[in-house]
């Protein structure tokens, strides 16, 4: 699954929830308004009928969402619901007595989400219940005689919208598909731009190091530090083109998760010898806090490395003269057991109301961060994914002028995943 498909929509069990939810918002609102009716002796329909229907529906709705939550793959249920739903919005009317009346509205309500949410077959089935229910209600209240134009309009209404949902869901999905053939062509494009740039990239810091190994054995001090200088610009412009290279394998789902088992301890000194320099650079301390008896899990080595290393260079360009932590910690006291990574720093915090856009690509927390420490804002969207493809979670506490706190969540696999 790519980055982006994860974005467009959610899983069906979550639109099917938020149907749910949804539909106890209706249940309120036909609550009030019956109630306002009866208050008011509009509605002529006895308490024992007015409390049956409401708690009827209230429970149908109680079992729908538990339903949902621990069978969310069944397809019927769809198919049940419209028709449960158009089934009370007409005794609804039935109640009222008034075949015009605004829970007519409902009817409209029930179209339009089955076709954002589900789709034309749904609609089409939520307009044929909707027609027949209508038309039943209309012969048994016989008001077709005194409401003859309004009726008529109301029915042809059941004819037109979904027509014209119909239409604009065709467009819809027309323009997404365009879309979505954009994307990968740019992704495409991204990928072999940065596979292309990395090749002669590489040559030029290779050659920069020859030089400048040359230059420091001839004493050619000045030379040696501008050799330096492209050598470091060459490696700043390297991390660029492969955070580029990352995220459009992401987002062109190509990137694939490679378990193998990985010492914990070990992987933490690793990834520590490759970032004490940079931690040096704006003069923190890194700590590193796992138990000697931590051992080893099977987790996708580069994937969690390149991980945590973005999160300990970011937690490094944005602390100075303060700690960084990194602790890793077990927890088998659920059915699952979970491997948790916490990187914290005592540096200048994020606003809590910047968490929504720590995620997305191509952004920093304020334009200036890009001035003042560069970067693509790319590190923590392809970050989260590689978290996500291990089926884990990565999720951030900040306090501004304290700190930020960021926390991986990842399966404690003692057995390789791919092989179960």
């Amino acid at each position: 699954m790519t980055l982006t498909s994860i974005k467009k929509f959610g899983k069906s069990i979550d639109t099917e929830m938020q149907q749910a939810l949804v539909r106890v918002a209706i249940l309120v609102w036909g609550l009030i308004f019956f109630s306002i009716g009866l208050y008011f002796d509009y509605y002529q329909i006895s308490t024992r009928s007015f409390m049956l229907y409401f708690g009827l529906f209230s429970i149908f709705s109680i079992v729908l969402a538990f339903s949902i939550k621990h069978w969310p793959n069944i397809s019927w249920r769809l198919y049940l619901t419209v028709t449960v739903d158009i089934v009370f919005i007409s005794m609804g009317l039935v109640f009222t007595g008034d075949i015009t009346s605004p829970f007519f509205i409902l009817y409209l309500w029930v179209l339009i989400s089955q076709a954002l949410r589900f789709g034309k077959q749904l609609l089409y089935t939520a307009q044929a219940i909707s027609f027949l229910c209508y038309g039943i209600i209309v012969v048994y209240l016989g008001d077709f005689s005194e409401h003859p134009i309004e009726i008529t309009f109301l029915l042809l209404s059941l004819i037109i919208v979904p027509l014209h949902l119909n239409k604009l869901l065709s467009l819809l999905h027309q323009a997404r598909m365009e879309a979505d053939a954009a994307n990968e062509t740019k992704s495409m494009f991204l990928a072999n731009m940065s596979h292309e740039l990395r090749t002669p990239l590489n040559a030029i810091i290779g050659y920069s190091e020859i030089l400048k190994d040359e230059a420091d054995s001839l004493g050619y001090k000045s030379y040696s530090k501008d050799l330096g200088k492209i050598r470091n610009a060459g490696h700043y412009l390297l991390a660029l083109i492969n955070s580029i290279l990352d995220f459009s394998k992401a987002e062109a789902g190509k990137t694939e998760v490679d378990y193998s088992f990985v010492n914990i301890k070990k992987l933490l000194t690793e990834i520590s010898e490759t970032i004490i320099p940079l931690t040096k650079k704006q003069n923190n301390i890194l700590n590193i806090n796992c138990p000697d008896n931590m051992g080893g899990f099977y987790l996708d080595k580069t994937k969690i490395t390149q991980t945590l290393f973005n999160l300990l260079s970011n937690a490094s360009k944005f602390t100075d003269n303060g700690n960084i932590d990194i602790t890793v910690s077990l927890d088998n006291n659920t059915d699952v057991a979970w491997l948790y990574f916490s990187v914290k720093d005592t540096g200048m915090g994020i606003p809590k109301e910047k968490f929504k856009i720590l995620f997305q690509p191509f952004t920093q927390v304020t334009a200036s961060t890009t001035r003042t420490h560069g970067g693509t804002g790319l590190g923590l969207t392809i970050s989260k994914h590689f978290v996500s493809l291990m089926n884990g979670t990565i999720e951030v506490e900040s306090t501004v002028g304290k700190g930020t706190t960021f926390t991986i969540k990842l399966p404690a696999y003692t057995k390789n995943p791919e092989a179960i």
